[in-house]
């Protein structure tokens, strides 16, 4: 429900849960600190980059257990999803490219098995085309955030033919789009994961923002409501309240809407109190 409260097309509670869920497995944290955080990013992320809060979500759940393996921390991962989305702009596809490319990295294939012969291909064509080493000096694979920055760095200096090399390497020739999309993006991959990095209490203020509101005031008569209707009121007796409410909303609409009535409702009562005066001055 509360993320239904903050999030654009997140009206699905069960929907909800499970993208919530999905993601604290993916990352191999189901601590309460952990739901606030995913919640945190989720919010400040789309508050600030060019993506919604739905897409970033649906996104988590697609690849947040491979890009935990490979060592990206949540607020990593959100910057990669809006970089690449941004230009994209199909979350799918976005998804789909982005697991390819860690995978190709890290050296695994679809199945999560090792494939060291493409890992060393990688590894060779990312020294000889970027200079960039995908182990770290203890010999380990290096974060796939961190590498994939270390090419962005030195993208631009690439002539196309070892752009497009590199593309295909990395992501495939049906993903490559994304591959470009994510480097010729990263400034705004940064401007995303430091967004996420600095999102502490960001979905709090949301929502206290949300419940000082009118919707969030409709809200809470609507859950007062239900909660006295299933306790307290007998059900034709609800009904027949419900029909009597419903009556009269729709001819307060029908006569121009709540103020237009609220308006003729003052004014008659002024007229109403001027006519008792003048009689008690007649008499």
């Amino acid at each position: 429900l509360s993320m239904k409260n903050v999030g654009e097309n997140m009206n699905d509670v069960e929907r909800n849960a499970n993208v919530l869920i999905s993601t604290m497995k993916g990352f191999g944290d189901e601590s309460y600190a952990f739901a606030e955080k995913t919640l945190n990013v989720l919010n400040e992320v789309s508050n600030t980059s060019a993506i919604t809060f739905s897409d970033l979500a649906e996104a988590f759940t697609r690849t947040s257990a491979v890009y935990n393996q490979a060592g990206t921390s949540i607020e990593q991962l959100s910057g990669l999803v809006t970089g690449a989305n941004e230009i994209i702009q199909n979350i799918e596809k976005s998804s789909s490219g982005l697991l390819i490319i860690t995978q190709r990295i890290q050296g695994v294939t679809n199945a999560f098995e090792e494939d060291p012969e493409n890992l060393s291909k990688v590894d060779k064509a990312l020294k000889q085309i970027a200079g960039v080493d995908i182990r770290d000096t203890n010999g380990q694979l290096r974060n796939t955030y961190d590498i994939l920055d270390d090419i962005a760095k030195v993208y631009d200096s690439l002539d196309s033919i070892d752009k497009s090399a590199l593309g295909e390497i990395l992501a495939g020739k049906r993903q490559r789009s994304v591959f470009q999309a994510l480097i010729q993006n990263w400034s705004k991959v940064k401007k995303a994961t430091e967004s996420a990095m600095n999102s502490q209490d960001s979905y709090m203020k949301e929502q206290e923002a949300y419940f000082n509101s009118i919707s969030g005031h409709l809200a809470r008569l609507e859950s007062a409501w239900q909660s006295l209707a299933t306790n307290s009121l007998d059900a034709d007796f609800t009904k027949s309240l419900i029909d009597a409410v419903t009556w009269i909303v729709k001819l307060t609409d029908a006569c121009g809407g709540l103020q237009v009535v609220l308006t003729g409702l003052i004014a008659s009562f002024i007229s109403f109190k001027i006519v008792l005066k003048i009689d008690f001055l007649k008499n």
